[in-house]
């Protein structure tokens, strides 16, 4: 996942899971797992886990 603000690991997040072919939308939990600037104050790319 990419932002434009660091995210506090391991910290949790509400997520939505998409699959092929089902039209509703999952609700799962996700956990920060890492965090690294991409562009230094300007952008981040995010690992996730999922939790649930």
């Amino acid at each position: 996942m990419f932002a434009t603000h660091p995210l506090q690991i391991s910290g949790l997040l509400q997520g939505r899971l998409w699959l092929a072919r089902v039209p509703a939308k999952i609700p799962t939990l996700v956990q920060v797992r890492w965090v690294q600037p991409v562009v230094p104050g300007r952008r981040y790319r995010i690992g996730l886990q999922y939790v649930i």
